[in-house]
């Protein structure tokens, strides 16, 4: 949601679970942004930890790339 700049914090952490659960499933990023509802761009920069997405938004990536959200947060 709120776009800032995170130096290991916790976007840095669900960027790198997000893109790390979405190379395991086998899915392009733009796959996911259309599974999850979420613009390209957006997706891009959440996994680049420069975006912190919103709870709603966390659970419909998760679904999109098949885990849980708590998956997505976790270290």
């Amino acid at each position: 949601m709120a776009a800032d700049s995170n130096s290991g914090g916790i976007g840095s952490l669900l960027g790198h679970n997000l893109k790390a659960a979405r190379l395991y499933a086998g899915l392009s990023q733009q796959d996911v942004a259309a599974r999850a509802g979420v613009a390209l761009v957006f997706l891009a920069e959440i996994e680049r930890g420069v975006s912190d997405p919103d709870l709603q938004v966390i659970g419909a990536l998760a679904r999109a790339v098949g885990c849980a959200a708590f998956e997505l947060l976790k270290s």
